[in-house]
């Protein structure tokens, strides 16, 4: 299969909202998962999690086995942003991890093998979660528990045929150079007719219409998705109505279509613009031990800075015996409430354009990332921190609900972060209307950022996350 087809079969699935499962069935079946297990996640103080302990050397959080992941701390020193210089911990886990689709046609449309997985951190516990979703660690067993199911697909020993397949970086900001392998494998259709009952086949666009619902998609399938290439400008079969229509999906499906002379800039150009910002960017980053870190502290039991701003590391204990292993204690990562993650559309040129930032966060392998028109925590920037609010956040609260196209809380990973909620939401600005943009901002089409999307590390999770949210904005004129 040659990568156009492949696009355009994830572009079909895409636009079909209706699959062998219709969506009040999915959310009894989500409920039902809910209840068909007991899940136990209760705080425990970091200093007493079983398995865990801080280094007498570094003061560094790690694991008995030396494997998964350790909290150390990070010293940075940048030219970009408002703050120059500033110490934190990360989280450090060098192993790549798989976030992983099965796929399968079921009456001629692509449909995902999507997993009703319970994590500590998930807010309601069970969220619509990839097929696989493992560490190294996990999936070579260092806890002494299960295999993940399905995990031969993707580890080459079962025939699959590849639709996506990239090496994707994960928070910048909480991650010391972390990436997972982000993958859809498609089987036979004629595999895995009945699953198991933790499983469903669900279209992409009902994946789509359902993280309308606050918390239910998982992120990861988020980063799987909205890193995928939905086809280009011969993607045309079977769109002819949606693309006629005078409705915000109707605008996103022109977008991923939008040829070189449609465009404001061309793909060359862009990529010349985020050259130039990795050339200027100066970065020094420095591991340094826990203890060594200035302005936070370990304080009843968790580590906080010393302002209560930012994020902190708690301790909690888990049982959940649907998992691998039915009970663990672990640190997950707590950030500050009211999170925003925005995108500011806007039709340019006759086509619809994405305000994409180049940014840079410490935990990047290669310095600057394509990211969403705003990506922050308010809260983060308080009076007296003497620190203004980034560009567009203020314009983003500010917008009138006739031009937003969508607008959802949706969770951070539940295997690291803690009840971690961002508002997810994409404007629509008038035709007419003139913003000014910071040299470190571009308008791209859709289909332009579907082209970064092929190139590893260059679409940051949070971006990823939204532009999995875009084509539900359809409903939307």
């Amino acid at each position: 299969m040659s990568l156009t087809s492949c696009s355009n079969e994830l572009l079909a699935s895409a636009v079909c909202s209706e699959g062998v499962h219709p969506e009040k069935e999915l959310l009894d079946w989500v409920e039902k998962r809910n209840r068909a297990h007991n899940y136990s996640v209760q705080p425990v103080p970091l200093e007493k999690l079983s398995g865990w302990h801080f280094e007498a050397s570094t003061g560094n959080l790690i694991h008995s086995t030396g494997k998964f992941f350790r909290v150390e701390g990070l010293a940075i020193k940048t030219n970009a942003g408002s703050v120059h210089g500033w110490m934190q911990p990360i989280l450090n886990q060098p192993e790549v991890g798989i976030l992983g689709f099965l796929a399968k046609r079921i009456d001629g449309v692509l449909h995902l093998l999507v997993q009703a997985k319970m994590e500590p951190g998930n807010i309601n516990l069970i969220q619509l979660s990839p097929t696989v979703q493992a560490t190294r660690s996990n999936y070579t067993q260092v806890h002494g528990g299960r295999r993940p199911m399905f995990m031969g697909y993707f580890l080459g020993e079962e025939r699959v045929r590849v639709l996506t397949d990239q090496l994707q970086s994960e928070q910048g900001a909480r991650y010391l150079r972390k990436r997972n392998r982000n993958v859809i494998m498609q089987i036979s259709d004629d595999a895995l007719m009945q699953p198991p009952e933790d499983f469903r086949w669900l279209t992409i666009g009902q994946l789509q219409r359902l993280a309308r619902q606050a918390n239910l998609v998982h992120l990861d399938c988020r980063s799987i998705l909205g890193g995928t290439s939905l086809g280009g400008a011969d993607a045309q079969e079977g769109l002819s109505v949606l693309l006629a229509a005078d409705t915000f999906q109707g605008r996103v499906l022109a977008s991923i279509r939008a040829g070189d002379s449609q465009v404001e800039k061309s793909l060359a150009e862009i990529l010349s613009w985020l050259a130039h910002l990795k050339c200027h960017c100066e970065q020094q980053v420095r591991s340094l031990p826990l203890k060594e870190v200035v302005g936070w502290k370990l304080q009843d039991g968790v580590i906080r800075h010393e302002t209560g701003r930012f994020f902190s590391i708690v301790g909690m204990a888990v049982q959940a015996a649907s998992r691998e292993v039915a009970s663990w204690h672990q640190p997950l990562v707590k950030s500050m409430d009211g999170g925003i993650i925005g995108l500011i559309t806007q039709m340019r040129n006759g086509i619809l354009h994405f305000l994409i930032q180049g940014r840079t966060e410490p935990g990047f392998l290669d310095l600057v990332e394509l990211a969403p028109t705003v990506q922050c925590a308010p809260a983060n920037y308080l009076q007296g921190t003497h620190t203004p609010l980034p560009a567009f956040v203020e314009f983003l609260q500010a917008m009138p609900r006739e031009r937003i196209r969508f607008d959802t809380m949706l969770s951070e990973e539940g295997g690291r972060f803690y009840h971690s909620q961002q508002r997810h939401l994409v404007v629509e600005l008038e035709p007419d209307v003139s913003i000014e943009i910071p040299p470190s901002y571009c308008w791209m089409s859709l289909g332009q950022i579907h082209e970064c999307a092929r190139f590893n590390n260059l679409l940051n999770i949070e971006l990823r996350s939204i532009l999995a949210c875009v084509p539900l904005a359809g409903c939307a004129n």
